[in-house]
């Protein structure tokens, strides 16, 4: 989980400085891939987390989040995108913005997963990982 977070927080760095070069504001092109911008950084959601990471994920993912009960099957990974601060397990300093929960095949969507919250203020996305139940 700490490596995924690691692996966002140079992706972010990347499309930052891709962002800057380009003086655009909604949207830059990563590695040949399209990725739209929200407060000058990535959005919060699963494409564009799939595109940043370049992994796939199953594509229903509510009975997954939605309940603490059943584990990530199908994948090395399940992923769930843009939901608001309450909405998924508590992350430091997200109030405001969208978060992205990464967790791994077997477990559940509680106490083992990398995050990638877009404050959407122009501030520096929080990006990071909780294993204390890995």
């Amino acid at each position: 989980m700490k490596k995924i977070a690691g692996d966002i927080h140079t992706a972010v760095t990347f499309v930052e400085a891709k962002r800057q070069i380009d003086a655009s504001t909604t949207s830059v092109d990563y590695a040949g891939v399209n990725i739209p911008l929200k407060g000058g950084y990535p959005e919060g959601d699963l494409s564009t987390m799939n595109k940043i990471l370049d992994i796939k994920t199953p594509s229903s993912y509510t009975t997954y989040w939605q309940s603490n009960s059943r584990s990530c099957e199908f994948n090395d990974f399940c992923m769930v995108g843009k939901l608001v601060n309450g909405r998924g397990p508590a992350i430091p300093g997200h109030i405001s913005g969208k978060a992205t929960y990464i967790w791994p095949n077997g477990y559940v969507l509680d106490g083992c997963f990398s995050y990638y919250v877009n404050l959407e203020n122009g501030e520096l996305p929080l990006v990071g990982a909780v294993t204390d139940k890995c």
